[in-house]
């Protein structure tokens, strides 16, 4: 790997900013699974829920 201090500072910058574009990609991707995985949570407590009831009202 080349010595930073021989590049130059606009390829370093170049190289900066595509790797913090990435990053952001990559937060995004982990934020929709977070949401998807907190709607199936959800459906899934309320479908629970509603077991629970059905079990309760029937004693």
């Amino acid at each position: 790997m080349e010595n930073a201090r021989n590049r130059d500072p606009s390829a370093i910058y170049e190289d900066l900013v595509a790797a913090l574009e990435a990053q952001v990609k990559k937060q995004e991707e982990i934020i929709q699974i977070q949401d998807e995985t907190i709607q199936a949570l959800q459906k899934h407590n309320e479908e629970l829920a509603a077991f629970l009831d059905y079990c309760y009202e029937r004693h």
